[in-house]
């Protein structure tokens, strides 16, 4: 026969096995799995939906990308072309007026190293010699001059000392004379004495001999009329450079712009206006890309029930483990409550024997009996007055178990039965009642039962807190929904449209362009030109090195002498000149050794593309009709963003609406357990009468 007891025993434990801690995380695992599969599919259904209704946005943007960019691209291949093709005549000009002045300086070259160096040493010559002459007369006339200056000054001195003598002499035959005639009248001794009264020799003429200066200025006018060298080839080089610079002026003349096609002639593709025809990428598109949707929601569909049923078995399975626990534990129970049970019964036994055949016994077989009983007597469960033979029967070790272990059970059980017993104060209920409200709160407290309480009084809580959380968003929305983009916004917006754009990304092209211009120049100048430079380099040091050289040399050894600046003259003509000419050609290489490549005027070419849309008629009604068109495409753009918001929303409500649905389902599965506990109840009501 069935006992009735407060605790639950095996079948009562059986009978909730499908709701352990287990197969409810696994249920919970797979509700979450349908909840993101529902969560991807409506992702899915909404970018489908998205797609078929802006078909026609779609379409028109494809049809300007792949439609018009032949011909923005035709405008800008153009340009570049135009510009290609007139620096490439602007560099065929330069390099042939640099060939023109190449062959002009070759020419000028080789007459010089022919021509130029007998005439310069025939020059040369002549300047020599007028030089040597007039430095020779110069000397000669000095010491000319000088020696008849001084020898006159000598004969000057000889010839007044031999007019003294000769005076004196005269003066004595004067008084001789006076002397033998005696005749002192005066009239008679001027007759003879005036004659000869006194002697004066001098050469004053030769003291006026001299050699014109006017030789030397004979022979400086012969030097200043005989022309040099460099006048001579300044002059040759005039007259051979006539032809030359005519070339160059002519080529300089020639207008780079005029000479190219006529620019109607290169090819600008139109720009394509469509009407939002049928057959666009998308519209024509509709029905692939609908069986494409439809291909990947069935895939989501399959995979999510394969992975739901797999957990339903994970969960099936978990059963029966934890079945065969519960059976164990009972096990022990029962053989532990069996054990004790049998112990009592069996001391109970043998005591009564005892009594009843041998009442003359040893007081030592009477102190063992009462050591027996005070052994049995000693249960830690029961008072100390209550210990009789039949409450040790009674006693239930497995409810204590319970009592033990399961303390919020006994808890809840005791203040449930507490009040229930508030109303009934006056009234005794039966030892039945009170078990069977023991029981039913037992089951329906149990610690699986009281878990999926939890798990489901927190779900309703989480989904009370989504409903707060969707109203205040919907809430938010609705207010700044209007002033989300206002007029002013707009109008900035369309104001700053693509224009601004435009231009910064033409301006960042054109300067990573040249950038990589210059760099490729550089390369090329250093790559294919860098041996001419350090060759020049050095040829010209090898020059100079080699003029001073022999400068010095003429210097050591001419110079100071009459033939230092023939000597000099004559190396020039035959070494030097020819020296600096090379030293001249290798600075011009060494300039001209370079390439130029031509760079991208950004702001010429957005010039260029504007000026191309002016032509095509798309000035300032295009302008116009494009700023409408941007104030429709931004409060299209509100719209779409507060629907977009709100249907976002939609769907979260959706999903905390059947969140709340499974919270109520798990608080609905412990409420169930309420009215199976009274069917338990009484079926085993039924079977214990």
């Amino acid at each position: 026969m069935a006992q009735l007891t407060t605790y639950l025993q095996l079948n009562d434990r059986l009978s909730q096995i499908w709701i352990n801690k287990y197969t409810l995380v696994l249920l919970l695992a797979m509700v979450k799995l349908f909840f993101f599969s529902r969560s991807i599919q409506n992702a899915m259904l909404s970018s489908q939906n998205y797609i078929i209704s802006n078909c026609e946005t779609i379409d028109s943007i494809y049809s300007k990308v792949t439609d018009n960019t032949p011909h923005y691209l035709g405008i800008m291949g153009n340009y570049l072309l135009d510009k290609t093709m007139e620096e490439t005549i602007k560099a065929t000009l330069k390099t042939l007026s640099l060939l023109v002045y190449a062959s002009e300086e070759l020419l000028t070259f080789v007459i010089d190293l022919y021509l130029g160096t007998y005439a310069c040493l025939a020059v040369s010559a002549i300047d020599g010699t007028v030089d040597v002459a007039t430095n020779t007369t110069e000397k000669l006339i000095g010491v000319v001059n000088s020696t008849v200056v001084t020898l006159a000054n000598d004969l000057d001195d000889g010839l007044d000392d031999i007019s003294k003598f000769i005076n004196k002499i005269i003066e004595a035959a004067s008084k001789v004379e006076n002397f033998f005639t005696g005749d002192d009248d005066e009239d008679n001794s001027s007759d003879g004495s005036d004659d000869i009264k006194k002697v004066n020799l001098t050469i004053s003429a030769i003291r006026d001999l001299k050699i014109p200066s006017s030789i030397n200025d004979k022979l400086e006018e012969l030097s200043a009329k005989t022309p040099d060298f460099a006048e001579v080839k300044n002059k040759t080089k005039s007259l051979v450079s006539i032809p030359f610079e005519q070339v160059r002026k002519e080529i300089k003349s020639v207008n780079a712009t005029e000479i190219m096609a006529n620019k109607s002639m290169l090819y600008v593709p139109p720009i394509v206006n469509d009407n939002g025809l049928p057959n666009g990428i998308c519209s024509s598109n509709k029905p692939e890309i609908e069986n494409f949707y439809k291909v990947l929601l069935h895939s989501l569909k399959i995979t999510t029930i394969v992975l739901i049923v797999l957990m339903i078995v994970a969960a099936v399975v978990v059963l029966v483990p934890i079945a065969w626990n519960e059976y164990r534990l009972w096990s022990r129970l029962t053989n532990m409550k069996q054990q004790y049970l049998s112990k009592c019964f069996n001391n109970s036994l043998n005591s009564d024997i005892y009594m009843s055949t041998t009442l003359e016994e040893d007081e030592e077989d009477d102190d063992d009996i009462s050591s027996n009983r005070m052994k049995l007597k000693e249960n830690p469960f029961l008072d100390d007055d209550k210990q009789t033979d039949k409450n040790l029967e009674d006693y239930d070790v497995i409810a204590s178990y319970q009592h033990c272990f399961n303390n919020w059970n006994s808890k809840i059980s005791f203040m449930v039965t507490k009040l229930l017993n508030v109303g009934t104060k006056n009234q005794i209920r039966s030892k039945t009642d009170q078990i069977k409200t023991e029981w039913i709160v037992a089951y329906i407290t149990s610690e699986r039962a009281l878990c999926v309480l939890g798990i489901g009084l927190l779900a309703l809580l989480v989904c009370i807190f989504q409903f707060i959380m969707i109203a205040i968003l919907r809430k938010e929305l609705n207010v700044s929904s209007g002033s989300m983009i206002n007029n002013e916004k707009s109008s900035s917006l369309t104001n700053s449209s693509s224009v601004d754009t435009m231009k910064n990304d033409m301006n960042i092209w054109t300067t990573q362009t040249n950038d990589y211009i210059n760099y490729t120049e550089t390369t090329i100048n250093k790559e294919m030109f860098g041996w001419i430079v350090t060759t020049t380099e050095s040829i010209n040091s090898t020059v100079v090195t080699m003029i001073d050289d022999i400068d010095s040399t003429l210097a050591d050894i001419f110079n100071g002498t009459l033939l230092y600046s023939p000597m000099k003259t004559v190396v020039g003509c035959v070494i030097e000149n020819k020296l600096y000419t090379v030293e001249k050609a290798m600075t011009w290489i060494h300039e001209k050794a370079e390439l130029s490549l031509p760079r991208i005027n950004g702001t010429e070419l957005y010039r260029e593309l504007q000026n191309t849309q002016y032509q095509n008629g798309t000035s300032n009604s295009t302008a116009l009709t494009t700023s409408s068109k941007m104030v429709t495409i931004v409060d299209e753009l509100k719209d779409d963003m507060q629907t977009g918001l709100l249907a976002i929303l939609d769907a979260y409500h959706k999903m905390a609406i059947q969140e709340l649905i499974v919270a109520l389902s798990i608080l609905a599965v412990w409420l169930i357990q309420i009215p199976v506990a009274f069917l338990i109840w009484h079926l085993k009501r039924i079977n214990f009468t």
